[in-house]
């Protein structure tokens, strides 16, 4: 199985995501905050991603994850995301 995990620190300027499948890592990408959903996203369709998981402040990510489910479903009317957030 592929995830999205990423450690988000809302004072950082970049934050770093990998794609991991069955412990192994597939790709590691930085972005800004204010393209996050973008980059996700990116990935999701790159490597055909369904569940991705946050790790940070609650509350803030909360709202990221949110948005981004979305973002998600507006783009894809069959398939569901999963965000954890930790």
């Amino acid at each position: 199985m592929r995830k999205i995990v990423g450690i988000v620190r809302p004072f950082d300027m970049n934050q770093t995501f990998m794609v991991y499948e069955d412990g192994n890592k597939l790709d590691v990408v930085e972005t800004t905050l204010e393209n996050l959903n973008n980059t996700i996203l990116g990935l999701v369709d790159k490597y055909s991603v369904d569940n991705v998981n946050l790790i940070g402040p609650q509350k803030f990510l909360h709202g990221i994850g949110s948005k981004l489910k979305e973002e998600f479903s507006l783009k894809y009317d069959n398939r569901i995301l999963t965000v954890d957030i930790n």
